[in-house]
Order: C-alpha cells, then sequence, then structure tokens
C-alpha cells in the first residue's frame, strides 16, 4: 500500500541505473564544452555554470543559465524559432537537449513586481544539453545565436 512501481518501470529504472554514471559524464563533458562556445557569443551578456571545488557540484550536468542582452531580452521566441535540436520543456539530464525561459516557464506564476526582485528577467535562458553530437549541437547554437544577431541589427 505505497508507491511501487509496476514490475516493467521497475526494469526500466534498473536499466536506467546502469548507464546513469556514464550519461552524467557525457552531460558534463558536453556542458564544459558547451560553456565555451557560449561565452562567444555577442548577445549573450553571462553564462552561469555552477562550479563549486572540492567535488561538490563539479561535473555535475547539463544545465547552464545564460543571461542574454538586454537588446535581447524580448528575442526568446526568435531564438527558440532557430534552433533546430533543442526541445522546449522543462527536462533536466534528458537525452535531447533542452531549452526554456523561467521568466514565462517555471516562474511564470509570480508576478512582475516578484520576478524584479529577484532579479529575473526575460533575458534568462536555461540551457540542458542532451547527447547529441557536439558538432551538432555548436553548429545549431552558433546559426541560432548568429540569426539572432542578424535580425537585431536589421531591426
Amino acid at each position: 500500500h505505497g508507491a511501487n512501481l509496476d514490475p516493467h518501470s521497475a526494469w526500466l529504472l534498473a536499466r536506467s541505473l546502469k548507464t546513469f554514471p556514464l550519461r552524467m559524464r557525457e552531460h558534463a563533458r558536453m556542458t564544459q564544452r558547451m560553456v565555451a562556445l557560449l561565452r562567444s557569443f555577442p548577445a549573450i551578456e553571462r553564462v552561469d555554470f555552477p562550479q563549486i571545488g572540492d567535488g561538490q557540484l563539479s561535473d555535475y550536468g547539463g544545465i547552464v543559465f545564460i543571461q542574454l542582452g538586454p537588446a535581447y531580452h524580448h528575442r526568446y521566441a526568435d531564438l527558440i524559432a532557430h534552433l533546430r535540436l533543442f526541445d522546449t520543456g522543462t527536462g533536466m539530464a534528458a537525452v535531447t537537449s533542452m531549452v526554456a525561459q523561467p521568466y514565462s516557464g517555471s516562474h511564470a506564476s509570480l508576478d512582475d513586481a516578484h520576478k524584479a526582485a529577484i532579479g529575473l528577467n526575460r533575458g534568462l535562458v536555461r540551457l540542458c544539453f542532451g547527447l547529441e553530437d557536439e558538432g551538432d549541437l555548436a553548429a545549431d547554437l552558433t546559426q541560432a545565436f548568429a540569426a539572432l544577431d542578424q535580425s537585431t541589427s536589421d531591426g
């Protein structure tokens, strides 16, 4: 009389746990490489990638936050329209890369004053890196930010 898994779900969980360390190492490796790339884009004002020494949060996974510059704060819809390999949503540590805007997603229920009080604006974007090919992810991010820069300079 509790939260018991059905046999198939238990088997899937057991199977997934066997490869979990490998998948997390790949998420961490991919994120490290993508952080370096993200820091090169002019549209990005700041990259938040928590790394605390002595093993805590070291190689913690594939989540990174980027802060778009003020000229790009209202361009999230344009950014995701150009990304081809990123799904929108709140999944973390999935095999597919994800993109989300906390302002309109996870924190949408907060009023604008509360969002401002905690420093949350439309320019904050969360990226979770999956297990796609590194070159493909880099190319996707590069073309999406190039398109964003081009459309910002055009308009």
